[in-house]
């Protein structure tokens, strides 16, 4: 299957049941413990040098994408990444931004920080889970995954919040025009002592509803068995952009998941399928 423009879904994330090895990480955070947690709990490695994982199985697993999110890359922080059957080479990446940039060069306004780089100020990817992935133009399988991040101008250890290695469904039918994006911010207001009312801004996540019709039965049956494997807990991949053909950068268009209270799936004639998602990103 080729990626083509319509919606992707990325589930089944292989990660849990992998022997993570390479690099060296803080207490107990490791990055099997993660999950799932979203991009929260997060691995923290005790060094400022290049890093290198090694993610293993004892028979190969499908998949054809890699996403690592919620990671305190740096603007100049690389990766790259290799899967393996065997003594076979299933996939060889290039190295990519671990903090992609959101313009092309001089389109950010006069005085941005970042202006001829198209990597705008810090402030803006503090809004996102930092989130790095790719997507293969066919499904393959490996039982090893090397993942290399060079960030040593970080002045940070690199953490990371959450990887995945994950199969990828597109249905042959767009979902309903138009498709909402919808940011919320999680706010509360508190209340002291002395009745003074204090914002407490909790983090800012999206939400987008997609509402599939005309799908063809197996389709159907598809959306069906990724909401019984993921329930309203597991974490899903978002993308409604997957060939970038609009002005929707890395952080606009994809995003980490969950579903919130799906809908079953309704046949109609000649077995045509429907159903509706709602959802809503993981921070």
């Amino acid at each position: 299957m080729t990626i083509s423009p319509l919606i992707l879904i990325g589930h089944s994330n292989r990660v849990p049941g992998a022997t993570i090895t390479g690099g060296t990480w803080t207490g107990s955070r490791d990055l099997v413990k993660t999950r799932p947690t979203g991009t929260r709990l997060i691995a923290t490695s005790n060094t400022l040098a290049s890093t290198k994982l090694t993610l293993t199985w004892s028979r190969p697993q499908p998949f054809q994408m890699l996403l690592v999110a919620g990671h305190n890359g740096s603007r100049t922080g690389m990766m790259r990444w290799e899967a393996w059957e065997g003594s076979t080479q299933r996939h060889n990446g290039s190295w990519r931004d671990l903090k992609s940039a959101i313009a092309s060069t001089a389109d950010l306004p006069w005085y941005e920080y970042g202006l001829f780089t198209g990597k705008p100020s810090d402030d803006f990817y503090a809004r996102y889970p930092s989130q790095v992935f790719e997507y293969l133009a066919a499904p393959t399988g490996a039982d090893r995954i090397e993942i290399e991040f060079d960030d040593q101008a970080n002045a940070d250890p690199l953490s990371i919040g959450f990887i995945g290695l994950m199969q990828i469904w597109q249905p042959s039918v767009a979902p309903e025009w138009p498709v909402e994006v919808v940011p919320r911010t999680v706010s509360e207001v508190e209340v002291t002592e002395g009745d003074v009312e204090l914002g407490v801004e909790g983090a800012p996540v999206r939400e987008t509803r997609l509402r599939f019709s005309n799908l063809p039965e197996a389709e159907g049956l598809r959306l069906n068995r990724i909401q019984r494997e993921m329930g309203e807990l597991g974490e899903l991949w978002l993308d409604i952009d997957p060939q970038a053909l609009g002005a929707m950068t890395v952080y606009d268009r994809a995003m980490l998941c969950r579903q919130v209270q799906p809908e079953g799936v309704s046949f109609g004639e000649y077995w045509r399928a429907s159903g509706a998602r709602l959802f809503r990103e993981v921070f």
